[in-house]
């Protein structure tokens, strides 16, 4: 999931957990606990954008996650 995050982080110059969440769903790739979808961004190389999206995963119920962005 890391992987994927830099990949689109470089591509489109920012992500978000649902980019990641659907990317890693479509390749039948589910962690053992929900809240590791977090911690894909708790390396020190991520920054948040200030901006905020809500979800559009049934399970997060509209929450609001923040966008990220690679550090320079």
């Amino acid at each position: 999931a890391r992987l994927a995050a830099r990949k689109r982080a470089l591509l489109m110059g920012e992500v978000h957990v649902d980019d990641i969440r659907f990317a890693a769903e479509q390749d039948n790739c589910f962690p053992i606990s929900p809240n590791a979808w977090g911690a894909v961004f708790r390396e020190k190389c991520w920054e948040k954008t200030g901006e905020y999206r809500q979800s559009e995963h049934p399970s997060n119920h509209g929450h609001a996650s923040p966008v990220w962005r690679l550090k320079e």
